[in-house]
């Protein structure tokens, strides 16, 4: 869970994001993204190309316009440890830091079965609050069962 000083940043970083969301690109900004599938080691936590296929098609929907997300890959990786992760744990460090394809303008998307029953969590490019020598980039985490769910069930139905 995150502590009062961590919630109060991340509400800071979305109303700055939310500011910052008034100026609008003259064009759709395309976004190179990869998928990352953790499975525990009975393969729980597989999703279907159908299911990214999806969840990109929710993606583009929600941001017509504004951006459009190309898949550029998807990985599948078996990993107990990994496939119950928890924000900002070791096993969240190592498996971002083992998948993790593309430059700083790439859009990594994890499913995993995800601890303590979240639906999932994000990290932004910039300003995020991270250990020294921590060298996170943006990210999206969600529980795989649900993926399109998720990103439908909130307001906005943003990521």
């Amino acid at each position: 869970m995150l502590s009062e000083g961590q919630k109060a940043v991340v509400n800071a970083q979305m109303a700055a994001a939310v500011e910052a969301q008034a100026v609008r690109p003259l064009m759709a900004v395309s976004i190179g993204t990869y998928f990352h599938i953790i499975t525990d080691s009975q393969g729980n936590g597989n999703v279907s190309d159908a299911m990214i296929a999806a969840q990109l098609q929710v993606m583009n929907a929600a941001y017509a316009g504004k951006f459009t997300f190309t898949l550029l890959g998807v990985t599948r990786t078996a990993n107990d440890e990994w496939a119950s992760m928890m924000p900002g744990d070791a096993s969240e460090s190592q498996a971002k830091a083992a998948l993790r394809k593309g430059t700083k303008s790439t859009l990594n998307m994890y499913t995993a079965a995800l601890a303590g029953g979240l639906l999932g969590w994000a990290t932004f490019p910039s300003g995020a609050v991270r250990p020294p020598g921590e060298n996170r980039t943006q990210s999206c985490l969600f529980v795989w069962q649900y993926p399109t769910l998720v990103l439908n069930s909130f307001p906005h139905d943003r990521i």
